[in-house]
């Protein structure tokens, strides 16, 4: 009879060893798959790659943002977006030699 009422109360409060163990591995199997679904999204296509500075790029389709524009030698940043033409290519500074601007 006292081995019978153990037995009642270990399904009530938590089960039996073997239990607890599948339970946490359980457990542990639903975190893994849940970390891998976040990294597996972090790294979805459509994410910003950096680029080195050592080659020129070639502008995308549909490309818009705030340009700088040389007015009277100082490079004036533009207040609104503007549409950048597909296939215009952009190049780091120290590809631009300054008197390349100048007349």
């Amino acid at each position: 009879m006292h081995n019978s009422s153990h037995h009642s109360r270990s399904r009530c409060f938590g089960g039996s060893r073997r239990g607890r163990k599948e339970r946490s591995a359980r457990l542990m199997l639903i975190v893994m798959l849940m970390l891998c679904a976040a990294l597996a999204t972090a790294c979805a296509p459509g994410r910003t790659v950096l680029i080195s500075d050592d080659a020129p790029v070639r502008i995308g389709p549909e490309t818009t943002g705030r340009i700088y524009t040389l007015i009277d030698g100082e490079w004036v940043l533009s207040d609104d977006p503007v549409q950048l033409p597909e296939g215009w290519y952009a190049v780091p500074p120290r590809f631009v030699q300054r008197e390349d601007f100048t007349n």
